[in-house]
């Protein structure tokens, strides 16, 4: 590879860092970081004149609402002032494992927490994605190219996002260029034959329809696979279990060694010189090495793991400037029931280093408390829940479908959507046109398909598939229905909710009890009790009025999962941490 690799990428580069669309995105950031500081100053005239010139040039900004309104908020609010001079000093990163789709929990709910504080409080957090395939790379290329994902959050335009990957390859900058390799045809995966045997695939899906992968067979098996980054040049190769990955100077950083999941189990990265930088056991360790990096400028770094697995890391970065948070998503317990069960394989090693978090963020006081029972206090725990960062929108009650149950699930063994299908076959038998619609995928989709056929089902209860979008279901059924064997805070029941949609579920650990006020917004049934699920399903589907009122209910409800609430416990966490009080 020659030596001007890196100038060749930024002439062929519309979003290259010297690119006239880079620069230009530059200027318009640093004039939306002056009336931030205009705002932080109390110079609140001169930051209307600013954003109104600004507004003027660039209408379609969604920022510039969002901007104005903190402006006259902080007018008339000293203590917002007060938080955003306290933020200057620090640097959140939230940390991921992967991050493919927002109907992941995790990633929407750290996507929801970026937005509403660069909202809000006029701050942008970092995120940190732990992981590398090309779907990946795909979803992070629209977060940064277009600040959003799959019409669920909208980050804003310039929100930071890294994948630790790309930090070693050096490609992090907002590197979007069109590709200079097309095929002629558009196609977008061409088959290349040799003796009537396919040799090679071609997979032209890049950006604008570029090469971005070829896949190379010998005897009907892959023994050859490279990635092409946005400019056409080799970023990584794989050949059986081993993975290359080359930097933007054309040399290899990073080698990987990989189990028979595709994960990778051994890194070693490599310096400019070739010499080995670090040798670690896995993702985490890369992510440890990027974030001992990042945090070497001596500013004060909240480093929240949002994934467990993830939080392996955390043992590894030890500086006075770094406070270490991790947020509990799901069950920490492989047995809720039994405080004497083993964790969850990717919250062993929070509990076995409990110490080492100043800050453990359960969702739930519910499970909390299980954990405080266990280990005891050690006065590093807390509880923020998830905030709903919509508007509550009412819908016209008379609108709804008053015989229309949905659920918005993974089809897998924990979601027990079987058991949600008996359920519903009960109340069939009593009201024939009631119906449930289920959406999602999962391994036990074709499982569940069947028991829908062996039921006579298929006239009331449909598979829908996946929905990106699920906010608009809320406003037309009459219920939102789960069985589920266990939730840490479901984000889905609490948009439900918000969405004047009352929730019924089991009443188990932890989240629906967070969520439903039971009798109230749903109805919270004993465990396993499928008939009195199904005569609490058959009431309630027989009285709109019930319906009307746990409706309006539901709407009222809506505040407990507002964002002010979040915003001030986030806040305060921070603040204590950054204080060390």
């Amino acid at each position: 590879m020659s030596e001007d690799f890196a100038d060749k990428r930024n002439e062929n580069s519309l979003y290259a860092p010297n690119s006239p669309r880079a620069r230009l995105d530059r200027e318009t950031g640093a004039l939306k970081g002056a009336i931030l500081g205009l705002i932080k100053s109390g110079r609140f005239d001169a930051a209307r004149q600013v954003l109104g010139a600004y507004a003027k040039a660039n209408p379609a900004d969604p920022e510039i609402k969002h901007i104005g309104a903190l402006i006259d908020e902080a007018s008339s609010d000293e203590g917002l002032r007060e938080k955003m001079a306290l933020l200057d000093g620090v640097e959140t990163v939230f940390i991921l494992e992967n991050a493919f789709s927002v109907r992941n929990g995790a990633v929407a709910s750290v996507l929801r927490k970026v937005k509403l504080m660069e909202d809000k409080w006029g701050y942008k957090p970092l995120i940190l994605v732990c992981s590398y395939d090309v779907e990946l790379r795909r979803f992070l290329l629209g977060l940064r190219r277009d600040g959003l994902s799959d019409n669920q959050v909208r980050l804003n335009k310039g929100s930071r996002v890294l994948n630790v990957y790309d930090y070693f390859q050096k490609s992090y900058a907002d590197n979007l260029g069109l590709k200079t390799v097309y095929h002629k045809d558009g196609k977008g995966v061409i088959d290349v034959y040799e003796g009537g045997k396919t040799v090679k695939k071609e997979h032209y899906t890049g950006i604008a329809g570029a090469l971005c992968l070829t896949e190379e067979f010998k005897g009907g098996e892959k023994v050859r696979e490279t990635v092409y980054d946005d400019w056409g040049y080799v970023s990584s190769v794989r050949e059986g279990e081993t993975v290359l990955f080359y930097d933007t100077g054309g040399r290899v950083c990073i080698k990987a060694r990989t189990n028979e999941k595709d994960e990778p189990v051994k890194l070693t990265v490599y310096g400019e010189d070739g010499g080995i930088i670090k040798e670690c056991g896995g993702n985490a360790g890369l992510a440890a090495l990027c974030l001992e990096r990042l945090t070497a400028d001596g500013r004060f770094y909240m480093l929240v793991f949002e994934s467990g697995l993830m939080s392996k890391a955390a043992g590894e970065i030890n500086r006075a400037n770094a406070a270490k948070a991790i947020v509990v998503h799901s069950v920490f317990l492989k047995d809720s029931y039994d405080l004497g069960s083993p964790p969850q394989l990717f919250y062993r090693y929070m509990c076995e280093n409990r110490q080492q978090f100043d800050r453990i963020i359960f969702l739930t006081n519910a499970e909390r408390d299980d954990f405080l029972a266990i280990y005891g206090d050690a006065g590093n725990t807390a509880v923020i829940p998830h905030p709903y960062p919509y508007p509550v929108v009412r819908a016209d009650f008379d609108r709804r479908d008053h015989r229309k149950a949905v659920a918005v699930t993974r089809l897998d063994a924990l979601k027990q959507n079987n058991i949600a299908v008996d359920i519903f076959k009960i109340a069939v038998e009593k009201l024939p046109d009631v119906k449930l619609e289920i959406y999602g995928h999962g391994e036990k989709e074709d499982e569940l398909r069947e028991q829908i056929k062996a039921l006579n089902l298929e006239n009331n209860v449909f598979l829908m598939g996946l929905t990106n979008d699920p906010i608009p279901l809320f406003s037309e059924a009459a219920l939102y229905l789960t069985a589920s064997a266990a939730e840490g805070f479901p984000l889905t029941l609490v948009e439900s909710i918000c969405g004047g949609c009352p929730v019924f579920a089991f009443d188990i650990k932890y989240g629906p009890s967070d969520i439903v006020e039971d009798g109230k917004t749903g109805y919270l049934i004993s465990r396993w009790d499928k008939e009195l699920y199904a005569a609490r399903l058959i009431s309630y589907f027989e009285d709109v009025e019930l319906q009307r009122t746990m409706s309006e209910n539901a709407y009222n409800s809506a505040e407990r999962f507002g964002t002010a609430e979040f915003l001030e416990r986030w806040y305060r966490m921070t603040e204590g941490l950054y204080r060390r009080e």
